[in-house]
């Protein structure tokens, strides 16, 4: 039955498979060719730009419209009326305006932040400079100084150092003279790490007067009265705490020593200083 109703009805005819063919579709009024004149304007473009920027036509241009722009800006008062400092103690005003390079009337437009605070930092106790510029009249300045650790000396001179090793000032140094001195070519960049261990034992710590760089490696220390304190390359810690318990409770440093020898892990040598001969009558005559 199957056979007899499929050879009555319509064969289906078999469909093929569709071929898409790529059509290139150009955006209206555009021919190929317009392309090649677009890359030559572009190209064209580049060149005379670098032809302004060579010749020095474009660099003209800018300065001329810049200062244009500060001449308007100063007929609608946008000028310095006002500088702010915070944080100097050791700068004078002075010398801090003279830094900055401006006087009241100046077109704030013209004030460079960033070269003012270069002029800043190249101060001797400026260590940082913070310089705002707030529209319409003000400048904003905030100074971190420098903070004194030690004077060092150096063929027989002073100078005034931080933390950093740092030289803050030479000469006029008076004011100075209970910081501790060091001593070595290299001592100002390793100061901060010996005081601030020192500083553990505050009271001990305040009676040293010099602090000599032994070999690029380890510290003498000499005390304000005279004792010298030698003081090793390891465990420098541990023997400064040592040194410190014994000075309470026998006061060592203040005894008739000449040294104290911490170099020997664990042991505490101690130098006596050599007895003076006694003024007076020779042995033997009568008193």
């Amino acid at each position: 039955m199957r056979k007899l109703i499929a050879k009555f009805m319509p064969k289906k005819k078999k469909k093929k498979a569709a071929t898409r063919k790529r059509r290139r579709t150009w955006l209206p009024g555009y021919q190929p060719m317009r392309g090649t004149f677009l890359a030559i304007a572009i190209l064209g473009g580049f060149l005379g730009l670098g032809w302004a920027w060579w010749s020095g036509w474009a660099t003209e241009t800018r300065t001329a419209l810049l200062d244009w722009a500060v001449e308007k800006s100063v007929a609608n008062g946008l000028v310095i009326r006002e500088i702010e400092i915070e944080g100097h103690g050791e700068t004078q005003k002075q010398a801090i305006l003279d830094a900055l390079g401006v006087a009241s009337g100046d077109p704030i437009l013209a004030f460079d932040p960033a070269q003012a605070k270069a002029g800043l930092e190249a101060r001797p106790w400026v260590q940082r400079a913070a310089v705002e510029r707030h529209l319409p009249d003000r400048l904003r300045l905030h100074l971190t100084e420098r903070r004194p650790l030690a004077l060092w000396q150096k063929e027989g001179k002073l100078s005034l150092i931080d933390a950093n090793g740092a030289v803050i000032q030479r000469g006029k140094l008076s004011r100075f003279h209970t910081l501790p001195i060091v001593i070595g070519e290299t001592a100002p960049k390793k100061a901060h790490a010996l005081f601030a261990t020192l500083a553990r034992e505050s009271a001990l710590a305040a009676r040293i007067a010099t602090a000599t760089l032994i070999g690029k490696r380890r510290w003498n220390l000499r005390l304000k009265n005279g004792v010298e304190i030698y003081l090793p390359e390891e465990g420098l810690a541990t023997a400064w705490a040592t040194l410190a318990e014994y000075d309470r409770l026998e006061g060592i440093t203040q005894q008739k020593v000449a040294a104290v020898d911490l170099r020997l892990e664990g042991r505490l040598v101690l130098r006596v200083a050599p007895k003076k001969a006694k003024s007076g009558r020779r042995s033997g005559q009568e008193t």
